[in-house]
């Protein structure tokens, strides 16, 4: 090019330019959205480009520094060409089915009493813990907790009650990308449900407990029906895991 074509040389540079700032500004926006999908290794190859010391005819022989610098970036370029393989949502170092542990617990009779029929107040606890993490924690999860289980006539049990305090970056309520599809599609399969928010930006992989009690409609004659309790996490909308208690009275 600089021989046949001096002209692509002055354009080469403005080119430069504009992929440095562009891979610089995503790579830092990334950074403070905590959505960081790999490393700016086009701004750093464009501005060695860009700044590198100029050319000299005839084209010398490769030096030392010159050949470590390839040696350095070629792993670099093979990372960037399987990135969204590997740290994009779903990808093979995201988390799996597998890597959660969930336990889910319902107070279906008071403590040191045999069940005589649906308390007035039933408490649930979901709580789950990774067995290993994720290397860029970014979007939201959806916690589901959904119930089923009506009375002679039909008529649900139970009805949402107070929803008690969470920990730092779960919301109560909070739906939406990339969960909010599956998020739906597991809330509809329950008579009842509500859901809440793990912002992983935030709670990141940590272990997170979610509480909340369910009233007594009235004072029902329980049905055929048992009620079931479905906790579902749903991670990123690429999967979701399931955990149930059930309460017979």
């Amino acid at each position: 090019l600089r021989v046949l074509h001096p002209w692509a040389v002055a354009v080469a540079r403005p080119v430069l330019a504009l992929i440095v700032v562009q891979d610089a500004a995503a790579f830092v926006l990334g950074v403070v959205e905590g959505h960081i999908r790999g490393l700016p290794v086009a701004a750093v190859i464009a501005g060695w480009a860009l700044l590198g010391p100029a050319g000299v005819l005839p084209i010398p022989r490769p030096r030392l520094l010159s050949v470590l610098a390839f040696m350095l970036a070629l792993p670099l370029l093979v990372t960037l060409a399987f990135a969204r393989s590997l740290f994009d949502w779903g990808g093979a170092l995201d988390v799996k089915p597998a890597d959660l542990s969930a336990q889910v617990v319902a107070s279906c009779a008071p403590a040191g009493t045999s069940p005589t029929g649906p308390p007035a107040r039933l408490h649930v606890t979901y709580d789950w813990a990774w067995r290993r993490s994720s290397p860029v924690a970014s979007g939201l999860d959806i916690v589901v907790i959904g119930w089923s289980g009506d009375d002679v006539e039909g008529r649900p049990i139970y009805f949402l009650g107070p929803t008690l305090p969470t920990g730092p970056g779960i919301y109560d309520g909070r739906r939406r990308f990339p969960s909010l599809e599956m998020g739906n599609a597991v809330a509809a399969q329950s008579r009842a449900s509500w859901q809440w928010g793990v912002e992983l930006d935030e709670h990141g992989f940590a272990p997170g407990r979610i509480e909340v009690d369910l009233d007594r409609a009235r004072n029902p004659v329980p049905g055929p029906r048992p009620l079931q309790i479905v906790v579902s996490y749903v991670h990123l909308g690429q999967w979701h895991a399931e955990t149930t208690v059930t309460c017979e009275w």
